[in-house]
């Protein structure tokens, strides 16, 4: 081992060599896990500058005397605060995914979103009109970042319509992106996320004994059409989408260009805006009906 890394070990283990040594002498004994512990933390980050200092409180302490206690309370308490800060901003940064939108932090926050805002839609309308193609809004958030805001954290961006030329970026608020977020995954691979009410409708029509055999037909159609799918090149897309309350089932699945061009729009900029009407959608071979009425379906294909 070098020196350095010699060095660097031994540093490192300064607190809890010290916190060894006061326990063997006793001062230790009264004190909770979680204090001894930062009180070990302390003493690496200072390089044990104070440990006299605190050696002296833990001695004083452990003999009774009242002064010692008190000061030794409030060290206590400043180094659980402190580490519990410190925590929250570990937490808060492990959270963040993108670096954060350089703009005036001394401007009110209605300001900066306005700033955010118009910046994401130069930003996007430059791309666009230099590629020729749709670009995604992650696009900005990776070279540009985030705004960081008190409420809401990282400040995700959407559109639905266009001002001068331009995509006109709001605010989308995290409870609205959970929520939609739940509600799609509880329509994705329903012989998993939904299986205890496909059982529920077999009991009904005194089927429950083929649910196995079932699920087994949806799932293998389903990956035989997804696996075709992405074998052709394209994105898995959904002719119902299940926003609007298509199911992710073989029948409603189908192959669709993910990045939109000029001429076409894609799966992943349309999602599900735009979709045809129920009556359309079953013209051209689509599943549009309840969970219930495509189970009661399937069934006829299970011996």
């Amino acid at each position: 081992m070098g020196v350095g890394k010699a060095l660097g070990k031994a540093a490192v283990d300064l607190g809890q060599q010290t916190l060894k040594r006061f326990a063997k002498q006793g001062y230790t004994k009264e004190l909770a896990p979680q204090v001894v512990k930062s009180m070990s933390d302390h003493i690496n980050i200072t390089k044990g500058v104070d440990i006299p200092d605190i050696e002296t409180m833990l001695k004083g302490t452990a003999a009774g005397e009242e002064a010692a206690t008190e000061s030794l309370n409030d060290f206590s308490k400043t180094l659980l605060t402190s580490d519990h800060y410190q925590g929250n901003v570990n937490k808060m940064t492990r959270q963040f995914k993108y670096e954060p939108f350089k703009v005036d932090e001394t401007l009110p926050i209605e300001e900066q979103k306005r700033i955010y805002k118009q910046s994401a839609s130069n930003f996007i309308y430059d791309a666009e009109q230099a590629e020729g193609k749709t670009v995604p809004v992650s696009r900005f958030f990776k070279e540009k970042g985030k705004l960081r805001t008190p409420d809401e954290g990282e400040l995700d961006l959407k559109w639905k319509t266009k001002k001068d030329g331009k995509k006109d970026f709001q605010p989308k608020l995290k409870k609205t992106t959970a929520k939609e977020t739940t509600k799609r995954k509880g329509r994705e691979t329903p012989w998993v996320t939904q299986k205890d009410e496909i059982k529920n409708i077999l009991a009904e029509v005194g089927e429950e004994a083929k649910l196995a055999k079932l699920l087994k037909l949806i799932r293998t159609q389903y990956n035989a059409k997804k696996k075709g799918i992405r074998a052709s090149g394209l994105s898995k897309g959904h002719q119902k989408a299940l926003h609007n309350g298509g199911l992710d089932v073989p029948e409603n699945i189908v192959g669709e260009q993910g990045v939109s061009t000029k001429e076409v729009r894609g799966n992943y900029s349309r999602q599900y805006k735009d979709d045809p009407s129920d009556a359309e959608l079953t013209k051209q071979g689509a599943f549009v009906g309840t969970l219930k009425e495509y189970i009661l379906m399937k069934l006829k294909e299970v011996e």
